[in-house]
Order: structure tokens, then sequence, then C-alpha cells
């Protein structure tokens, strides 16, 4: 501790200066004597001395009790309240700035003011001594750096924890006397030059806390800040970003606001050359989103470019602080900066996609699925759901077992109970986009292919050692291993694997369970955690072979579908179909519901088809099929209503594959009447994809020859489809179907026998039959009704009429006239319908006759019409006579 030098010499009483001498030699090891001069101690401080009209007297009294406190620190000499009030209030110290180094006293008085101070201290006691330190401070000429130091020392944080009420003293001082102060502290904190002050070292402690008691005490500061950040060392504009990062960061700072050139100089480091500088930007940014949301405009440019940073820590890093500060209030993060998580997620970096997989479905469980933000977050993020699922595609097969993980974690969860656990995931997989669905398929895909390796290698063991069974067993290991992280790895582990299988019969049994079509989601559970117990080794913290064994159990354990969830799932597409369910609420309309709950039980049908074998299942697949007044399945068909045709079409024909010998009879007319003349021909009906896939199921059976030769007339209706490239590959199938015909009946000579049903010329009376039967034929004189009806006839005539083989031309021009002279079998008796066939007739002929010049040759046979759809053939006499009625004449050959 600093000792007062000696006053000036000069007249003064003489028992004053003994005093002053008295004090100035004591110890403070001295416990006797201080002992014995306390009452002299108490005696100076009365007012009698304090304010003493003899200059002299009071300067001699201020030096004794300058002394006084240093000999009792770090007691508290005065602890009374009125001796420390007549202290402060007569300013007995302010006499001292006559003397020449009255900065001594002063820095002896604050150290030991600050180091005295306790808890035991009333607020008043503290007030005074407030007043003593900044009266000194206030009426001086400046602040000298030992002076400062002995009040920031207060604020380093290793004296802070030490002494609360020395901080508290000091923020108060600083604060009251910012004004004075603050041109001092500029003095003091002067970076990047030395200093003699000891507190050189914690200069950035110090700014940061003076910012907190005040930022006008760095008015002077700030600008050596902006400036260092442009400073060439590296390491120091760390230094300053990261002093800068908790200015602005904090909690109830506006400096962005209140310095912006600062605020955008400090922004520029977020493209620092400095690997560790654009880091600590990073890191900076999550706490910024956090406390001053109204900055994310600012920094989202910035993150966007970090975010593509070449540095694989940097990516990673911004996508921790979007998700951070995503979790603690979604309104934190626009769409954009979720956009740059979104993009990671097929960062080149396995690292980088693993947080940004995780981080989304953090995001996903808490706003969509536990709705802790309301609708309007949760469709903020519904895109995730899609997003995470799409990655399934991705070859790594580290991003595929990452998406079965988040699947089973966080998308549906597993653990939650049965009927929460299904009513996830009827309601996700009816929210799903088609290629996310697609994903979900694959997964559970490859999921069951696994178990079926697992389930093939344990039959392997069953099986007496052979040179056979080793090399399968190897083979089935070596497939097992390439499903699991690190194949290379893998396979060592797969095989460890295998040898303690065949060492523990009871592992086996306990992995026999667990891919048993029996087995439950909960006997599952109890499964894997029973072979991670046998497998673990207490002395080994960390395994690689369990770890990837956890990985394999992970993958074939059924956690999500058993018998009781398959159950649950029916019932709750049956609340579906009653409109009892929570379809609205969950965002998804009741059809949408009931429609992705068939699909999701047809795919569980194949990858867990043992989960639908029970009664009550059976029951409620039942109820499911039972309509509201019992009527049967065909007639609740409506080509009114196309999208929803494919349902029920598909239900059919698997019913009529299954059981032939009960639906054969009605089914005929369900195709004659419903799907051939309502639906095929009806072109306005806009579900193109009922008329392409049955297009590819017609042209597949005609190819075949398993269908007869009339059903090659539909696809002259093909030349009505809007679409160019539909119409382009029906013509291909037709081209092929005509093609395979005639080398058919080529290369069998038996086929000239059956020529009316094989032959492809036997078609056009077909295709006329059909086109006189179009539901939009309605006025035979109509001009773009038959525009209509020749597009058709040469959509199927342009194809026969590619070659002339036999004279098929003339062939067909025969058919076409023969025609005319019978009547529709259908109605024979309706003139509107036997004017109709005639003028399809007609438009046929003419057809022919203007694409080929051939066509007028003699037909080497008489053609032979199919007595179904034509009478025979009338004289034509009364031919001519029954078309003049009607106001039709046959076609003029000539």
């Amino acid at each position: 501790m600093l000792r007062p030098r000696r006053v000036q010499a000069g007249p003064m009483p003489h028992g004053c200066q003994m005093v002053v001498k008295t004090f100035m030699d004591m110890d403070q090891d001295s416990e006797d004597e201080k002992q014995q001069y306390l009452p002299l101690a108490l005696h100076l401080a009365s007012e009698f001395f304090l304010r003493n009209p003899n200059k002299d007297v009071r300067l001699l009294v201020a030096c004794c009790l300058a002394d006084i406190f240093r000999i009792y620190a770090p007691e508290a000499p005065y602890t009374s309240h009125d001796k420390l009030k007549n202290l402060a209030w007569v300013k007995s110290y302010n006499i001292c700035f006559e003397l020449e180094d009255c900065n001594d006293i002063f820095i002896q008085l604050f150290r030991t003011l600050f180091s005295v101070i306790n808890n035991s201290h009333n607020q008043k006691v503290q007030m005074h001594m407030l007043d003593l330190m900044s009266s000194i401070i206030m009426e001086g000429d400046g602040v000298t750096q030992e002076l400062l130091d002995s009040i920031l020392i207060n604020l380093i944080p290793a004296h802070k924890n030490l002494n609360k009420q020395a901080f508290d003293l000091a923020k108060v001082l600083l604060k009251r006397t910012v004004q004075t102060i603050e041109p001092c502290i500029a003095n003091v904190l002067v970076l990047g030059k030395s200093s003699v002050s000891d507190l050189s070292e914690h200069v950035f402690d110090l700014i940061q806390e003076l910012f907190a008691i005040d930022p006008h005490l760095l008015l002077s500061v700030m600008p050596q800040l902006e400036f260092k950040l442009k400073s060439n060392d590296g390491e120091e504009r760390l230094a300053v970003v990261r002093l800068l990062a908790k200015l602005f960061g904090s909690k109830d700072s506006d400096l962005a606001t209140q310095n912006r050139p600062l605020w955008q100089c400090f922004l520029g480091r977020f493209n620092d050359i400095h690997v560790p500088v654009r880091l600590e930007s990073v890191k900076f940014a999550s706490h910024c989103l956090m406390n001053h949301p109204d900055l994310a405009k600012d920094l989202t440019e910035y993150l966007k470019v970090r975010s593509h940073d070449p540095e694989e820590a940097i990516r990673h890093d911004v996508i921790v602080t979007i998700i951070t500060a995503g979790k603690r209030d979604l309104s934190l993060v626009n769409d954009q900066l979720l956009g740059f998580v979104r993009e990671r997620t097929l960062d080149k970096r396995w690292r980088v996609r693993k947080e940004a997989m995780m981080g989304l479905a953090q995001l996903y469980k808490k706003y969509c699925l536990h709705a802790e933000a309301g609708k309007d977050a949760a469709e903020k993020v519904s895109w995730i759901k899609d997003k995470l699922l799409h990655i399934y595609y991705q070859n790594s097969i580290d991003d595929k077992l990452l998406v079965e993980k988040i699947f089973a974690q966080y998308l549906v969860p597993h653990n939650l109970e049965t009927e929460e656990r299904m009513k996830c995931l009827y309601y996700l997989y009816a929210s799903l986009d088609p290629n996310a669905v697609k994903a979900l398929n694959e997964m559970w895909k490859c999921q069951n292919m696994l178990r079926s390796h697992v389930r093939e290698l344990l039959d392997l063991h069953k099986q007496p050692t052979s040179e056979a069974n080793s090399a399968a067993m190897f083979g089935k290991l070596m497939t097992i291993a390439k499903n699991l992280p690190d194949p290379g790895k893998a396979q060592d582990f797969v095989k460890k694997f295998n040898q303690v299988l065949g060492d523990d019969e009871k592992l086996r049994s306990q992995l026999e369970l667990l891919i048993s079509p029996t087995c439950s989601c909960k006997q599952a559970d109890v499964c894997v955690r029973e072979i991670a117990r046998k497998l673990a080794n207490p002395k080994q913290p960390t395994n690689p072979f369990l770890e990837m064994v956890k990985f394999l159990l992970e993958r074939i354990a059924p956690v999500h579908i058993d018998s009781e969830a398959i159950s649950a799932l029916v019932k709750l597409m049956n609340k579906s179909i009653e409109g009892t369910a929570d379809d609205e609420e969950e965002g998804v309309s009741p059809d949408t519901a009931i429609r992705a709950g068939l699909e999701l039980l047809k795919v569980l049908s194949f990858t867990h088809p043992t989960s639908f074998h029970s009664a009550e299942t059976y029951e409620s697949l039942l109820q499911c099929l039972r309509m509201e007044d019992d009527k049967p399945l065909s007639r609740s068909l409506n080509a009114d209503v196309p999208e929803q045709l494919i349902t029920p079409l598909v239900s059919l024909g698997h019913i009529s594959m299954l059981a032939p010998d009960q639906f054969a009879s009605p089914m005929k007319s369900v195709v004659a009447n419903f799907i051939v003349k309502d639906l095929l021909m009806n072109d306005r009906d806009e579900c193109y994809q009922v008329r392409q896939i049955f297009a590819q199921k017609l042209h597949k059976a005609l190819v075949k020859l398993l269908l007869p030769l009339e059903y090659m007339a539909i696809f002259a209706l093909c030349a009505k489809d809007p679409v160019k490239e539909r119409r382009a590959h029906a013509r291909q199938c037709l081209l092929k179907n005509i093609n395979i015909r005639r080398e058919y009946i080529k290369q069998n000579p038996m086929a000239n026998e059956k020529l009316l049903s094989l032959l492809p010329e036997y078609v056009v009376p077909y295709m006329i039959h059909l086109l006189a039967h179009d539901p939009d034929f309605t006025k035979p004189q109509d001009v773009d009704q038959l525009r209509d009806v020749k597009e058709c006839l040469w959509f199927m005539l342009e194809v026969l009429m590619t070659k002339n083989e036999n004279n098929s031309h003339a062939f067909m021009k025969k058919m076409s006239e023969n025609i005319k002279l019978t009547r529709d079998a259908q109605s024979p008796d309706e003139p509107k319908a036997n004017e109709k066939l005639y003028t399809v007739c007609d438009v046929a002929l003419c057809v022919i006759n203007s694409k080929s010049a051939l066509c007028n040759a003699d037909s080497p046979k008489d053609p032979v019409l199919p007595t179904k759809f034509f009478t025979q053939p009338e004289k034509i006499g009364i031919t001519v006579a029954n078309l003049q009625s009607s106001g039709t004449s046959p076609v003029n050959q000539d």
C-alpha cells in the first residue's frame, strides 16, 4: 500500500504535526498501537477537526485520516453512519488537492473504501462512501491512470467475483461520474499501445463491463474498435470481433442502431479472410437473432454467403446458429434462413448434412407434431417432412440410416402409444407429396428386405456345417454389411456378430423373435435392449462393435407396425369414412385421408402382411367396404367424377381376377357399358390417368393375343387425346399390335382358319360400329362432328394402310361398302342409328379413296362382317330405298 508523501513545510500547530508523524510511522501489523490509537482516530473524524477554520489543521487531519484508512484496512475505522456522513458532507479530502502528491492520498482512500465495503454496511453508509469518492473525481482536475485503475480493477471478473459489493460501488460511481471520467477512460483504454496500467491485459473485459454500466463511458473508445476491426493482424481482429459480438448481442444493447458505421464494419467480418474470425461472426449471429430480431434482415445476407463457405466448420455453425434461434422462437428465423438449412441437407460433408437434417427434424417435431406455436408456425415448417424423406433417394447409406432414425424419433415417434402413433402416421402419409410417399414406401421395403436377409442368416445357422453353408453365410454377411454405415468396417463387425450368434443360443432366440412376423412393437423394444445388454462391455465406454449392431437392430426392429397398430389404423380410416375423424383439424380433407389410408394399408400389406392377420382387423376392413345403402361397388361408378374412379376400378379388377367364376358375367357388362362407352368414348373425361393406364393394359393384353380383335378398335378413340405425346405413344402401340398379328399369321399356317379374329384389317367394321355409337356423334350433318369422326378413322386407317399386303386397301374398301348393305344389329329398326352407321361408312370410304389409288382393285376375298354388330346384307334395291327414305344414299364409287 502506498503512503502519502510529507506535506510542504510551513507554520502548523505542533500537536497536529506529532499526530501526523505518529500515524505515518504506524504499521498495519501493530495491533497494540492500533487499539491504543483507535479513540484518537475516531476523535479526528469529529466536526471539530473536519470543520476547523484553520486550513492547516484541516490539511493535517486529512493526512491523518488517509493513514488511518491505510492502517486499519481492510477493517473500516469509521463504520458509523455519522462519522462517514461528516467525512462526505464537509468534503474533508478535497483540501488535499493543495498537496503536491494528493493523488497518493486519493488512491489510498479509494483502495481502502473498496476493500472494506461489505454486506454489513447499510445503504446510507454506502451512499456516503459514494459521495466522498464522487466529489473527489468531479472536483479535481482529472483522474490519473492509477486512480482510475483503483476503480476499474473492481470490474475485472476475478475481483468482481471476490467482492460483489465493491463491484456494485464501482459501477454506481462510474455511472454517477460518467461525464467527468469518460475522457480519462479514453486515455487509459488505448488499444494497441503499450500501457503502464496494470489492467492493460484486461482491456476487453473492462470495455464489456463499462458498456453494460453506461455506453456513454466508451464514446471515445468505439472509434478505436472500428479501426481495430480493419487491422492486418488476424488475431487482433478476432479479439475485437469477440468483444463486439458481446456488445451488439447483449439483450438490452442498441449499439447496432446507435452506431451504424461500427455495425456495418462488424458485419464485414463475416467475410473475413481469417477463418476463426468468420467462425466467431457466425456464432454471434445466434445470440443476435434471439436478442435482436430486428437485425435478422442484416444478418440474412451474410449468413447466406457463409452457408456456402469453403470451411466445413463454418457451414456447420451456420446451421447451428439458425436452428438454435428457431428452436427458441420460430418467428426469429425467416423462410430464407430456413432455406439455407434446407440447402445444406445436400452438403458434400456428412457432418454438415447430419446437422441440417437433425435440426430440421427437431423443428418439425416442436412446431408440427407438438404444435407449440400454433397453426401458422406449423404451416411455416410443414415442408420439412417431405424434404427429409426425399433425402432417402441419396446414394449414401449414412443418409438413408439417418432418415430412418429421424422418421422413428421425430416424424412418427415410436415411443408414442399405439393409437397416437398410428394417428400420427395416418395424417403424415396423407399430407406427404408423391415423392416423399415413394421414399417412405421404399424405406419400409428396404427394412423388410434387410429383415429377410437376417432371417435367412439365422436359417443358415440351423443347418449342418458345410462348405456350401459357410459360403452362403459369408455372402449373406456381406449383403447385410452393405446395409450398414461404413460397409468396409461393418464387414468385420458383422462377422464378429455372426460368430457371437453361433456361440450364444439365447441371443439367436432373441434375434429370431425380433424378426418374427408376429413380433409386437413392445416385444421388439425389449429384444433390442436385451441384445444390446448382452453385447455391452462395461470396461469399454466406446464400443464400435455394439454401435454397429445397434444400427442393424434399429433397421430391422418393427418399432411402428404390428397387429395392434394395423387394427388401430383401419379403425382410424373407418372414422374418416364415417365423418367422425379429426381430418379437417389435421389439415387434410376426409377424401384425401381415406385415399391415403387405403394406399398406406396396401403398402403395409406387402411389408407387414402378418400384422393384418387378426379378426379385429378383418372386421374393420369389412366395415370399410360396406356402403351406406349396400349397393354393389359397380353401381358406384360415376363417369362424371373421374378423380374418384381409380380406386373402384382397381378394386373391381382385383375382385374379378381373384374370383373370375363369380364375377365374370357382371364384369362383362361393366366393361362394355361403362368402361368402353361411358368412360373411354367420352373425351370429356379429364382424368387422363385412367385412360392412360387402361390403354397400357389394353395394349399389353392385345400384343399377347389375350383379347379379341374388336378391342383394338378402341385405339381409334386415341385421336381425341389433346396431348400430342400420348397420341404418338398410342400410335406406336397400335402399330406394334398390327405387326404382331401379321407376323403371327405368316408363321402359323393354321391361323388362316381364324382370320376373322386375327387379321388386322378386320378391325375396320368394329371401328365403324364403335364410332357410330360415339356419344359425341349426335348430328350426322354437323361438320365439326364429322371432322372428329374422320380423325378417328384416319388414326387407325393410316397405320393399316402403311402397306398394301394382298390388296388390303381394296379389302377394307369392300368391307365398308358391304356394311352399307346391312343394318345396325343393336338397333336395326332405328333410322337415326342406321343413319349414323352409314355416315361413318361414307367418311371411311372417302378417307380410303383419298389415301390410296390401289383401293379400286378387286378385293382378293369377300369380307365377313361380325353378326354381333351387323344384320345380314339385304338386296340392293331395298337398301337404297331405305337409305333414300332416311335421307342418306350409298357413296358413289365412281
